[in-house]
C-alpha cells in the first residue's frame, strides 16, 4: 500500500493486526473486510487496498509471486510468524523462571502444562506468556498445591472461557 502512495503507520498496522485477529481469518472475504476498515481512510485508499491484498492474498487457485521476496531484512523480522508450532510446557516453562527465578520447577510446569491445554481450547482469548506468569505467581502466593480449576480466572479474562474450560474438564488432573 505504500508503493501506491498510502500512508500506512505502525499504529495502522497494529490496528489491522487487532481487526485480522476479531475475524475469521481464514475466511478470505472477512479478512478483506477487517483489513480495509483499519487501513484505509478514504476511497482511494480502498483501490490501493484492493490491489495490495489481491496481490498478498490471492485466491488458493492463483498463481503468484512471492511478496516476501521483495521485503528487507527488517520488514521480514517484524512479519508475524505463521506456521510456527507453539510453545512447548518447557520452553514455556523456562521463560516463567527466568521472569520468577523463586518459582518451583514443579509449579512451572504445572502452570505451563495447564496454558499448553487451554491453548488445545476454542476460547474466546487463550493465555499468552503474560497470563502463563501471573499464574504462576498466584499459585507462588496462594499455595503450589492450590488446584488449578479454582485460580482459573487468573489465565482466563472471559467467563464463557472459564466456563467451558470447567465443564469440559479441561484441567481435571493438572
Amino acid at each position: 500500500m505504500r508503493s501506491g502512495g498510502v500512508k500506512v503507520g505502525v499504529g495502522d498496522l497494529l490496528a489491522a493486526h487487532r481487526a485480522l485477529a476479531a475475524v475469521d481469518a481464514s475466511q478470505r472475504e472477512e479478512a478483506f473486510y477487517a483489513l480495509r476498515a483499519a487501513l484505509c481512510a478514504s476511497h482511494a485508499d480502498m483501490a490501493v487496498f484492493a490491489e495490495a491484498f489481491a496481490l498478498a492474498f490471492a485466491a488458493p487457485d492463483e498463481e503468484r509471486d512471492d511478496p516476501l521476496e521483495q521485503l528487507g531484512a527488517i520488514e521480514r523480522a517484524a512479519m508475524p510468524r505463521l506456521g510456527i508450532p507453539a510453545e512447548v510446557p518447557e520452553t514455556q516453562a523456562e521463560i516463567v523462571r527466568a521472569r520468577l527465578p523463586e518459582v518451583p520447577e514443579a509449579v512451572a510446569l504445572r502452570v505451563c502444562d495447564a496454558v499448553a491445554r487451554l491453548r488445545g481450547e476454542e476460547l474466546y482469548k487463550l493465555p499468552g506468556v503474560g497470563e502463563t506468569i501471573t499464574w504462576a505467581r498466584a499459585l507462588l502466593a496462594l499455595g503450589p498445591d492450590e488446584p488449578l480449576e479454582e485460580t482459573l480466572g487468573v489465565a482466563l479474562k472471559v467467563r464463557e472461557d472459564i466456563d467451558r474450560v470447567r465443564a469440559a474438564g479441561t484441567l481435571s488432573g493438572a
